[in-house]
């Protein structure tokens, strides 16, 4: 390695493709077969990694229009991706669905709105996913994320409204 540090400026980052791999698949173990692995973009979006977990994982998770491009520069197939996070502008969205990404989480009644006011406006159906804040809590948890109104996703009181639309 320190040959390597000779020949190439510093901060320079080494990656292990074998260890990759092999994490990815003791997930696999452990997890149920029913279940998909995905890779969360944000987490690195060095191209040439993503390159390498398209191989491995099932689908990239995106939470922007910059990662979705990444992710299909990379080779990763549109149905692949699953577009979250608050704050979807109305051009990302656009962007999200003329590239058929797999499915878009919604996170909020407006955005279901936006999303099918851009399908329809482009002859598409869209798959969407509903993030759901439940009423209740674990009280032990160390993140509290139901129990109350919070920014991401949408609280179980009002799922009704979304999904009657």
């Amino acid at each position: 390695m320190h040959e390597l540090l000779k020949e190439y400026e510093t901060p320079v980052y080494f990656y292990d493709e074998k260890k990759i791999k092999d994490s990815v698949e003791r997930l696999r173990i452990i997890l149920s077969n029913n279940m998909k692995i995905f890779y969360s973009v944000k987490a690195n979006p060095n191209i040439h990694i993503i390159e390498k977990l398209k191989e491995y994982v099932d689908g990239m998770e995106v939470c922007s229009a910059g990662e979705i491009f990444l992710a299909l520069k990379a080779g990763v197939l549109p149905e692949n991706l699953i577009f979250v996070g608050p704050g979807k502008t109305i051009k990302e969205l656009n962007f999200a669905i003329s590239n058929n990404v797999g499915f878009v989480v919604i996170e909020s009644l407006r955005e279901a709105e936006q999303i099918e006011q851009i399908a329809e406006k482009q002859g598409k159906i869209v798959n969407t996913l509903i993030r759901v804040n439940p009423s209740n809590c674990a009280l032990n948890a160390a993140i509290k994320m139901g129990g109350s109104a919070k920014q991401f996703g949408i609280d179980e009181e009002i799922l009704e409204d979304v999904i009657k639309g």
